[in-house]
């Protein structure tokens, strides 16, 4: 953010602007669980065992917390879901999906 305000000199960047983006940037690195395979390409160069690690180090808790749903499943299956988790925020009064179409 500094570089972009940094890159255009005329105008400075609205303290609204910048306290959302703190947010989404916080639950970006706090929930967005994806970032692992956005961010860091090398977790699919590792071994599934290491994977494994990695993801019950990361998001063990997580994991605990939906024992119920990821008890049953096969690791390999649990590791993968866990990395292609995303997080939207959503603010109240926001429209999340239109009424009647179809979301994609």
């Amino acid at each position: 953010m500094l570089k972009l305000e940094k890159a255009n000199k005329n105008e400075q960047i609205s303290m609204l602007l910048v306290a959302e983006a703190v947010l989404i940037f916080e639950d970006a690195m706090e929930k967005d669980f994806n970032l692992i395979v956005e961010e860091f390409p090398f977790y699919y160069m590792i071994p599934q065992r290491l994977q494994t690690q990695l993801v019950k180090e990361l998001f063990g808790e997580f994991i605990d917390s939906f024992g119920h749903f990821f008890d049953d499943c096969e690791q390999g299956f649990v590791n993968e879901f866990i990395v292609n988790m995303s997080c939207r925020r959503y603010f109240p009064g926001q429209e999340i999906a239109p009424i009647g179409k179809r979301v994609g």
